[in-house]
């Protein structure tokens, strides 16, 4: 009989509640921090407060409407949200900002490699595990780590392939490192009280834990790195690595790999700057302090019905403000590589992973004024908000700057405000000024691609492993175009949910689609026709109204007018592998993939094979996958008193009232088809019966 889980080592884990004093923090990282946070902030002020009193003179030319200055109300806040975007990655070119990494050194007696997994793909997940693993062994810290997958998988067919995949994963690493496998039977507080549920049993036993996505894949050196440091600074609780995008091959994947490796270094190091000590926590690649995390991030639950109540869904913001306000230390290194993961196939992987972060952003607005948090952190959950209401603000801004076309266009010479006035007076702009604030606008949203493209150009290893300057350049040009084209309708697709979420509908908890994957046609039909329509009507409006914003806004109107063939390509790994074939979008891992990476496709084959054809025949069939199964089973819980488990009960009346295991399994549901396979004795009593072996009918 195999152990699964370790022995108990419970922690406490408190829930924290929202008003509590701040104990004093570790200091925020000194006066580069302080440097970086005016180079960030009072760079995005400077910039809003000019653009924001250009475009007040420009509509004050003549008599102001309503309509012109909510034009101004709109704007504002627009341009401020991307002006700190720009002003943070020039905040990284700073001197002397850096991350000093501890190069040798003491490790933690034990640290977890800990992976949450829901109904997710079992080989490879196990894949990315055991490539990390053996890459520790193989540096000589196998002794140092332990692998343990927390699973809230709820798909019987998913299931019975995780746990095959589990075993195939602890077959590889025998005798090299130890695999746990727990899978909750009730999943409360969907990844967080994961999290929380191996903290309170096994906590005790480690130092400190890494936390992985699904998707996550983290080079030995870059576990080690972070490992050594949390071991020495006493202080620091949460370190927070910047993980690079890799292995997609469809086009959008293959563009969000090109746009994070040439682009995202720049804005991660300002961000990094002005954060300090008063990091944020994005729930995956970062290494936790088990016990400060234990005694700092139990999470209440907040007060009303969803989606703004009950369970945090976006749990991590919360948890690093917590972790400092009690006091530790939460940093980012913005440098340290091998920290990798994947990215949605698709336009519309991406917008159902947008639904349940919208709506977990949207809930800080309940967490913003909670006591003893530092401002920074307050400043980071506000952010959040933000990253979504940016949508609806920037459509907000079309909508009036359209509707001010159409009032000139209609109104040409009837608005006069007196009797005897020669000239009419209707709004008018100064259109020097507004062509000032556009050029303004664009410079400050390319700014950090310029940055980034610059860096590029001038770093050897990353210049040839995007393919050179000439191909660098033409893929930073193809992305731009590209990118701008689907900027609208993540915009609409954003808008809708913002306002699914303030009509009381809930996310949910769908599993993240990962990998390859298309669009089909009619799922594009049917998820773009609205942007289509949206798209075509305004190009007629503005065709008919205002034909001199046709060209400004060329960008938005092709983006949605094609919006259903740019979603079905989104997801297209012909186009995609086209592109890498001509050298465009390439980055330096998929020139040159790293060791991690190509140990974990390797794996992924091995395991595939073991894992991908196990169903419920199988089950039946193979003494060893059966077995395998049920030793990763823990017992069912008990019921609550005068609270029956009705799914439990309806499992057992059909297990006995069927002649066969076939027979069983096409009456029950989902949830009871996960009793069944929670249950060796009746999944045998099952096999025992279609083997002959009679039994009266009801027993």
């Amino acid at each position: 009989m195999i152990q699964t889980t370790p022995e108990p080592a419970p922690l406490d884990m408190p829930v924290q509640p929202l008003r509590r004093k701040r104990r004093k923090p570790a200091t925020s990282g000194g006066v580069r921090v302080l440097l970086a946070r005016f180079v960030a902030f009072g760079g995005a002020a400077g910039l809003t407060w000019p653009a924001g009193t250009t475009m007040f003179e420009a509509i004050s030319v003549g008599r102001t409407s309503t309509l012109q200055y909510t034009l101004l109300v709109v704007f504002v806040p627009t341009f401020a949200w991307i002006a700190l975007s720009s002003t943070s990655a020039l905040a990284g070119w700073l001197p002397g900002i850096g991350f000093r990494r501890q190069r040798d050194g003491a490790l933690p007696d034990k640290t977890a490699l800990v992976m949450p997994v829901y109904n997710e793909g079992s080989a490879e997940t196990t894949a990315g595990l055991l490539a990390m693993a053996r890459g520790l062994v193989e540096a000589g810290h196998g002794e140092r780590f332990e692998v343990f997958v927390l699973s809230d998988t709820n798909d019987p067919e998913v299931w019975m392939r995780e746990t095959a995949a589990i075993r195939a994963l602890r077959d590889e690493l025998a005798g090299a490192m130890p695999v746990w496998y727990r899978r909750r039977h009730r999943n409360t507080a969907r990844k967080s009280g994961n999290v929380e549920d191996f903290v309170k049993r096994w906590g005790a036993r480690y130092d400190a834990f890494v936390l992985l996505d699904a998707d996550s894949v983290m080079a030995p050196q870059a576990l080690v790195a972070l490992a050594r440091e949390l071991h020495a600074d006493r202080r620091l609780a949460l370190l927070q690595t910047v993980p690079q995008l890799a292995g997609g091959r469809g086009l959008w994947a293959r563009m969000q790999q090109f746009a994070g490796r040439v682009y995202g270094p720049v804005v991660a190091r300002g961000v990094a700057a002005w954060q300090g000590f008063d990091g944020n926590y994005w729930g995956h690649n970062a290494i936790l302090r088990t016990r400060a995390f234990a005694e700092s991030c139990g999470l209440p639950e907040l007060r009303g019905r969803k989606p703004f109540g009950g369970p945090i869904l976006s749990h991590d913001f919360v948890e690093a403000a917590l972790l400092r306000r009690a006091g530790w230390a939460v940093r980012m290194d913005a440098g340290l590589e091998g920290s990798f993961e994947g990215s949605p196939p698709s336009l519309l992987d991406v917008a159902q992973r947008d639904r349940r972060w919208a709506q977990g952003n949207l809930q800080h607005s309940k967490l913003v004024g909670a006591s003893g948090l530092a401002p920074v952190s307050r400043v980071h959950l506000i952010m959040g908000i933000l990253s979504y209401v940016a949508s609806p603000m920037w459509l907000g801004l079309m909508i009036v700057g359209l509707a001010l076309a159409i009032v000139a266009y209609l109104r040409p010479v009837d608005y006069f405000s007196s009797p005897f006035q020669l000239f009419p007076d209707w709004p008018r702009f100064d259109s020097a000024r507004l062509l000032y604030l556009f050029g303004l606008s664009l410079a400050v949203l390319l700014l950090p691609k310029a940055l980034g493209m610059i860096r590029a150009l001038f770093h050897g290893e990353l210049r040839q492993g995007c393919g050179g300057a000439a191909r660098l350049c033409a893929s930073g040009l193809f992305e731009l175009v590209v990118s701008s084209l689907y900027a609208p309708i993540l915009m609409l697709m954003q808008t809708r949910q913002i306002v699914e979420i303030l009509r009381g509908r809930d996310s949910g908890w769908n599993p993240q689609r990962r990998g390859d994957g298309g669009t089909p046609w009619g799922e594009a039909i049917r998820r773009h026709a609205g942007h289509t329509l949206v798209g075509l009507g305004t190009v007629a409006l503005v065709f008919f109204a205002a034909k001199p914003l046709m060209a400004w806004m060329a960008p938005t109107l092709l983006g949605l007018a094609f919006a259903i063939p740019l979603s079905r390509s989104s997801g297209s790994r012909s186009l995609g592998e086209a592109l890498r074939g001509r050298g465009l979008l390439r980055t330096p891992e998929e020139t040159s993939p790293p060791a991690v990476l190509v140990e974990r496709d390797l794996a992924l084959a091995r395991i595939a094979a073991r894992c991908d054809r196990v169903d419920l025949d199988r089950l039946a069939t193979d003494p060893a996958v059966r077995r395998a199964h049920f030793e990763s089973v823990e017992p069912m819980p008990p019921s609550a008193p005068g609270e029956p488990d009705l799914d439990r009960l309806s499992a057992g009346a059909k297990v006995a009232d069927a002649r066969s295991l076939e027979q069983a399994w096409g009456w029950m549901t989902a949830k009871e088809r996960l009793v069944l396979l929670s249950r060796a004795d009746w999944f045998e009593d099952l096999l025992g019966t279609q083997r002959g072996v009679e039994r009266p009918a009801g027993a």
